[in-house]
């Protein structure tokens, strides 16, 4: 029986390895060359939005999402979600893997599943978990 894989982009936050399943529509756009407009009163997980090719876009402030150190921004990651479509901040951005086992670490609050590359724990960023933290 052949092993299930799956495919996770490996992200730089914050100076930390995450992984993020690999989705079909998702793209990297240079977070320097943004002008975003801040949205007054709202969530401070939320840096505010860009308009790129045709679309309004939630630009999400990962290292905060995930109670990290100031993050410095390199590159936004572009996805959909629900119809809607958001960037993820990040500093940058690596290979794309293919693993068979994901792991779980129980004595972590959020974010707890994981994957192992070459002796190293990267935390997967699930979407779910991620509008999860944002709706806190």
């Amino acid at each position: 029986m052949k092993k299930l894989e799956r495919k996770f982009i490996i992200m730089l936050i914050a100076d930390e390895l995450y992984a993020m399943p690999l989705l079909k529509d998702g793209k990297f756009i240079d977070y320097n060359q943004l002008n975003i407009l801040p949205v007054p009163n709202t969530n401070s997980k939320i840096v505010g939005l860009i308009y790129s090719e045709g679309k309004i876009i939630t630009v999400l402030d990962t290292a905060k999402i995930l109670n990290l150190s100031k993050n410095k921004n390199n590159l936004l990651f572009i996805f959909d979600y629900n119809d809607d479509i958001y960037g993820l901040t990040i500093q940058g951005s690596g290979e794309i893997i293919k693993v068979d086992k994901i792991l779980v670490d129980n004595k972590r609050k959020k974010f707890k599943k994981y994957i192992k590359q070459k002796n190293k724990k990267m935390y997967i960023l699930n979407i779910e978990d991620i509008f999860n933290e944002i709706k806190k």
